[in-house]
């Protein structure tokens, strides 16, 4: 009892603390009513965020807050309301490795698990183009030289289902260690020479289909069987049929040694295009008028499929994470899972608003909130669980400031 007191007494001064720095050194230079962004050549149409029934007032204040460090390494915040970019704002701060940089609109981030989202999208297509029979196809179909996968009659009946909805059933925990740690299973697979083998000779640990457990694996695994399926591995087979369609020319993405492309977490992408992604899913597969994924698809893989998941938090972490939300350091978890995409829901008014994400650690959000038209897009680096999620924004600044009818 004595301790609890004294972490909700810690948890409370620091709160204080954060928000008497934020108060006394208020930066008035960013200004209450933001500028409309510029217009580019990469395909979006600008407009004021009056135009699209937003009040500037809100938003500019919430600008000024993270200007101060309310919102802690936030670097970069885009909204597309109607399927117009109205706002994008990018601050100095540090990227994964610490190193402090001055973001702009051309900077690339690290997507991390926003990644798996993408990968998502890259799966229909590939259903699009029959490469892929459906979410029903085995993985022991791409993979018949994979013993341990083909003689198990378990594992033999995986689906790419299963994988996209992390519900495979297989012998894998990596949340109960940091990432930061080198026994987290995560690091173990990124340094084995073949991560797709070392995932599909994982055993069997519940009946696939029924247990939600993340696993950064299954979406790698899901890249290969991009690869398997086009002839082109994952990051080339996006280039070609998502980046090039959208007019996404700037990205990159990471490969392991032997050439496998980490498709859950290793993409890097700008602000702008990080929207491109999620105007594309709120527009049900279309990108000026041209189909780049199947409207089927972008229903079927943005559904809900797994109500109840475990926390997303180590076991280590949890006593606190109460007390981080009742400071405001944390934003309500995600209420379901569909194909690789996260659901949440918002309250504005009278009316709960769903919507689904993709989510990458640190801070990195595509969220997508349909009935309103609305995509916001956050980057960051908060690796920790006393930074106010990006989520809160949402929460407490941007929806409120949204004439919704």
């Amino acid at each position: 009892m004595a301790a609890s007191r004294s972490l909700a007494l810690a948890a409370l001064a620091l709160a204080l603390s954060g928000w008497t720095t934020a108060l006394s050194g208020c930066d008035t230079t960013i200004p209450l009513h933001p500028e409309v962004p510029q217009r580019t050549d990469d395909g979006w149409e600008t407009a004021p965020l009056s135009q699209v029934a937003i009040d500037d007032a809100p938003i500019g204040v919430l600008l000024r807050e993270i200007a101060n460090g309310e919102y802690h390494n936030v670097n970069g915040v885009v909204l597309v309301r109607n399927g117009k970019l109205v706002l994008e704002a990018y601050f100095p701060g540090q990227d994964q490795t610490g190193r402090r940089h001055t973001f702009d609109r051309d900077t690339l981030h690290e997507q991390h698990s926003v990644t798996k989202s993408v990968t998502s999208i890259l799966v229909g297509i590939a259903i699009d183009q029959r490469g892929i029979v459906g979410p029903e196809a085995t993985l022991s179909t791409f993979f018949p030289e994979n013993a341990a996968l083909i003689s198990d009659s378990i594992k033999r009946r995986l689906t790419i289902a299963d994988f996209l909805t992390m519900r495979a059933g297989l012998a894998w925990n990596e949340w109960k260690t940091p990432y930061t740690d080198s026994n987290n299973v995560l690091i173990a697979m990124y340094r084995s020479r073949d991560p797709v083998r070392h995932i599909l000779d994982l055993p069997v640990a519940d009946k696939p289909g029924t247990v939600f457990t993340y696993n950064g694996g299954l979406s790698i695994t899901l890249g290969e069987v991009i690869h398997r399926a086009s002839g082109l591995r994952a990051d080339a087979f996006a280039d070609r049929f998502l980046f090039g369609p959208l007019g996404i020319t700037t990205w990159s993405w990471e490969r392991f040694e032997d050439s496998t492309v980490n498709a859950g977490g290793g993409l890097r992408l700008r602000p702008r295009d990080m929207a491109k992604i999620g105007q594309l899913m709120l527009n049900g597969g279309r990108w000026h008028g041209a189909n780049v994924v199947s409207e089927s698809w972008v229903r079927e893989s943005t559904r809900r499929r797994v109500d109840d998941h475990p926390p997303t938090f180590p076991w280590y972490m949890r006593p606190g994470i109460g007390i981080a939300r009742r400071v405001g350091w944390l934003g309500r978890t995600p209420d379901g899972y569909g194909y690789h995409w996260w659901h949440r829901s918002f309250r504005v008014g009278n009316r709960i608003l769903p919507a689904f994400s993709a989510e990458g650690r640190g801070g990195q959000f595509i969220v997508v909130v349909p009935d309103i038209a609305l995509v916001a897009v956050f980057t960051g680096w908060n690796d920790n669980i006393r930074a106010p999620s990006p989520i809160r924004m949402l929460d407490h600044r941007i929806l409120p400031a949204i004439r919704v009818h």
